[in-house]
């Protein structure tokens, strides 16, 4: 990505942040497995029947395109071609359309103010990790700043858009697909250039992973353009639209696994959760514990009980947030965590940056039983 974009992207974050009621954030508002092996597209047996898998009452598109023989990939974007052949796209459809119902039962079962069955839980766990098993020969030839990214990258996200569409009985027209094509080629003329942002000082890791879920979310909603109503509606069902952990085609998908998610019961408690936090990050430092409990409740305190979602059993409160809240919860890390993180090691960072500079602080209300 260019300089040009980047500083594109840095006004559209930071203006997103000043949106963000004037502030900054921590703070939540309403509204792995390892590296799988290359090169098996074509090996996989295919998969079990599950309970929970879709009931396949959809009734297939009559205009749909036929889906590319032996898992091939839909669409080949000029590159990238022997990552994508070497990923089993019919698998990826499969995987996602298993998990999505999935999803959307966790996000039901957060309403009524429960967790749902473990082993549904378990199960949702294991489809990502073989997702991410999946796509690993194409994380491999790719820079991304999270490990997620490669998901929204645009070779990996118009075909596991569309596989996963075929796979849902949806499945996309050739004149979908070639707008998927186009959007495609527009999105990666402009790469992620990760080691420019690296090499920049006032960038946390968080801020980065923010950097790279707005360049992505023109891509993600041009996607959404060449969909229709009812494809858009199996890829992104209210309330799951946009939030991160449910809606895995959406930039906001960059987030997913590095938010911490505090539980405090107001500002002041909160105020202490973070300096625990940050203190235990880098260990001792119990000496200037309260000179930074000062420091953190001048900079948040007047903001912070605002920012707590209602009602506590939400969304929201469980952690799956917009990309506007993570955002600005990445942005908090550069103006409160590393501030207080200075305080307890002396005003010098660690070379290799605490967890908590990497996984922005998202705060919920406790609920209250």
């Amino acid at each position: 990505m260019s300089t040009r974009v980047v500083a594109t992207v840095l006004a559209v974050v930071i203006g997103v942040v000043a949106v963000g009621a004037g502030a900054v954030a921590l703070l939540s508002m309403d509204d792995g497995a390892p590296p799988g092996p290359q090169g098996t597209r074509g090996a996989r047996a295919p998969r079990a029947a599950s309970s929970s898998a879709p009931a396949g009452v959809i009734a297939p598109r009559s205009d749909a395109a036929p889906a590319p023989e032996g898992g091939a990939p839909w669409i080949e974007p000029a590159g990238y071609e022997t990552p994508l052949r070497a990923i089993d796209w019919s698998v990826v459809g499969e995987t996602y359309a298993e998990l999505l119902p999935l999803l959307r039962t966790r996000a039901r079962a957060i309403a009524r103010g429960a967790a749902g069955p473990p082993r549904q839980r378990e199960r949702v766990d294991a489809l990502w990790a073989e997702l991410d098993e999946l796509a690993q020969p194409l994380r491999a030839t790719i820079q991304t700043v999270s490990r997620n990214g490669v998901f929204v990258h645009p070779a990996f996200l118009v075909n596991s858009v569309a596989a996963t569409l075929h796979a849902r009985g949806r499945g996309l027209t050739s004149e979908q697909l070639e707008r998927l094509a186009a959007a495609a080629r527009v999105a990666d003329a402009e790469r992620l250039d990760v080691d420019a942002l690296a090499a920049d000082p006032l960038l946390s890791p968080a801020m980065m992973a923010a950097i790279e879920a707005e360049a992505r979310r023109g891509l993600c909603d041009d996607v959404d353009d060449v969909l229709g109503e009812r494809q858009r509606g199996l890829l992104h069902p209210a309330p799951l639209t946009g939030r991160v952990g449910l809606d895995p085609f959406r930039s906001v998908e960059v987030f997913r696994d590095r938010l911490t998610v505090l539980d405090a019961t107001d500002g002041r408690a909160a105020v202490a959760e973070i300096v625990e936090l940050v203190r235990a990050s880098v260990g001792g430092g119990d000496e200037r514990r309260d000179e930074a409990i000062e420091m953190a409740s001048a900079r948040l305190l007047p903001m912070v009980n605002a920012f707590f979602p209602e009602p506590p059993r939400s969304l929201d409160a469980a952690g799956h947030v917009k990309i506007e809240t993570c955002i600005i919860a990445a942005q908090s890390v550069r103006d409160v965590i590393e501030p207080i993180l200075a305080l307890f090691t002396g005003g010098t960072l660690p070379e290799t940056p605490p967890d908590v500079l990497d996984r922005p602080i998202i705060l919920v209300r406790a609920a209250r039983d």
